[in-house]
């Protein structure tokens, strides 16, 4: 019973997820089936705006192959969708990355110095118990910014983190332009060929 019970609630869980990324992006579930159907993936298969209502009430289970569509669909990822994961796009799950990313001092320091670089600056990872003069430490640590040998600043991890959050929202919006840019050159969507010409991994670990 209790088995049955919470594979009830994981359906719920995952209706209310496709629901909300819906809603999200305004459609309603005839406007969603109709974006579904027209997916090269999809295959001409019929589907109703019913068979989605059954899935957001919780009423019938997201197959992974119907769960992989929707996304597709929405735009969203569908591990999002079927509660393998909280992270509702790409963007959504590289920036929880690079939140932790940037807590590494070696990454930090690599994408700081670059940037810095071109002002004749250096920088440098400072523990907070970096003895700055006798009887005085640093306190936080922090990423100093060095001139001519003298620490002209100090950055806080905060503040590399929301550098970090701002160049990957700036890419991901000039990623998205690009994309719809050249969405528009692309006359009718198509199947991607068995052969394309490209070797996949299975195909270079065989040689």
């Amino acid at each position: 019973m209790e088995k049955g019970t919470q594979m009830q609630e994981r359906m719920f869980q995952m209706g209310e997820r496709v629901r909300e990324c819906r809603q999200m992006r305004g459609l309603s579930r005839e406007e969603l089936t109709g974006l579904i159907y027209d997916l090269p993936a999809n295959q001409g298969k019929n589907r109703s705006a019913k068979q989605i209502g059954y899935i957001e009430s919780g009423s019938r289970p997201l197959s992974s192959e119907y769960a992989e569509l929707i996304a597709e669909a929405l735009n969203v990822r569908s591990e999002y969708l079927q509660l393998k994961d909280n992270f509702k796009t790409e963007a959504d799950k590289m920036e929880a990355q690079l939140d932790n990313a940037f807590k590494s001092s070696e990454i930090a320091q690599s994408l700081l110095s670059q940037l810095l670089s071109g002002r004749q600056y250096s920088l440098k990872f400072l523990k907070g118990d970096t003895k700055i003069k006798e009887g005085v430490w640093l306190g936080d640590d922090c990423y100093a910014v060095v001139e001519n040998g003298l620490v002209v600043a100090c950055l806080s991890l905060d503040e590399v983190t929301g550098l970090t959050r701002e160049i990957l929202h700036y890419t991901q919006y000039i990623t998205d332009n690009l994309v719809e840019s050249a969405k528009k050159r692309t006359v009718k969507p198509f199947k991607l060929p068995k052969s394309n010409g490209m070797k996949s991994s299975s195909d270079e670990e065989k040689n």
